[in-house]
């Protein structure tokens, strides 16, 4: 690959882990917003019903062609889709049901401690000074965004059953972002996708036989779980899945940082919140910490010494 070709490869997927978490912002907010009128197993089953049915309507043939390569990534398969399309959104939506956007948002803001951890313990990563740098500043930027302002409201967060449904929650996700790693490159996206959904949507029916079904139906639950399917399922997923592919675990954990942001930036165009300082200071410190975590690890790796 030539320079200027891998120079646009690396920005192309700058761009894509930028545009899921904006989805995922979203995601926030609808999970949220149907939490009384659908009940957490059935948001999570039309969501990934419904994308699986229209991913099979475009890649039908090709998930057919690519059928053998599937069956032998089995095992990555289905390690994919319990953790980061069944367990994380089961979790979270049961989350959004318990605790408020802002709490989850906040835990949120873990994410990439625990992709740091768990891509030491399966891959043997190190991180270097600057690159924890970045995550500590990402961290602040994310936190200082969803308290605005007033790092000092955290004390005021209450533990609940969704706040440690949520750290749960984040533990999945966080596996499901190192486990992209060893995605093979001769399969493509979509049929690829469309596989991991299928043992999520499996595990997610399973839970019906501990949680009753709850669907009150109106136009503003239909166009909910529209978004959900359309947007932070299909396309954010081939999205992250691509940028991740190039850019490696620990940038897109990072990334994640970027929900929060994006709510208070939605926030500001759809429901007329005041731009605020704090806005400009946590969106800095959330673009520095992303730069610093994506460079290349410095020769001498962190070891903890003083």
């Amino acid at each position: 690959m030539s320079r200027d070709r891998e120079r646009s490869a690396v920005f192309l997927a700058y761009c894509l882990l930028a545009f899921a978490p904006l989805t995922w912002g979203g995601n926030l907010v609808v999970g949220r917003t149907l939490a009384g009128a659908v009940d957490p197993t059935t948001i999570n089953v039309a969501r990934w019903g419904c994308a699986a049915v229209l991913l099979a309507l475009f890649c039908g043939g090709s998930f057919w062609r690519h059928r053998a390569g599937l069956w032998r990534e089995r095992r990555l398969i289905l390690a994919l889709g319990l953790s980061g399309l069944g367990c994380f959104h089961l979790l979270q939506y049961t989350a959004l049901a318990h605790t408020t956007v802002l709490n989850v948002a906040v835990l949120s803001a873990m994410t990439p401690l625990y992709t740091v951890l768990i891509a030491w313990a399966i891959s043997g990563d190190r991180i270097d000074r600057w690159q924890a740098l970045g995550l500590a500043l990402s961290i602040l930027g994310a936190i200082l965004i969803v308290t605005r302002g007033e790092l000092a409201a955290l004390v005021q967060l209450k533990a609940a059953m969704g706040d440690v449904l949520q750290i749960a929650a984040i533990f999945f996700w966080a596996l499901y972002t190192v486990l992209l790693r060893y995605r093979p490159r001769d399969i493509p996206n979509l049929p690829f996708l469309l596989a991991t959904i299928l043992p999520g949507l499996a595990l997610s029916l399973t839970t019906y036989t501990i949680r009753e079904f709850n669907l009150v139906w109106s136009p503003e639950v239909g166009i909910g779980l529209a978004y959900l399917v359309l947007f932070p399922s299909v396309l954010a997923y081939i999205a992250w899945s691509a940028g991740v592919r190039v850019l490696g675990p620990q940038a897109g954990g990072v990334f994640t940082n970027l929900v929060p942001i994006y709510g208070a930036v939605l926030a500001i165009l759809f429901l007329g919140e005041p731009l605020r300082p704090y806005h400009l200071a946590a969106a800095a410190l959330v673009a520095v910490g992303i730069w610093l975590v994506s460079r290349p690890p410095a020769t001498e790796p962190l070891r903890g010494e003083a």
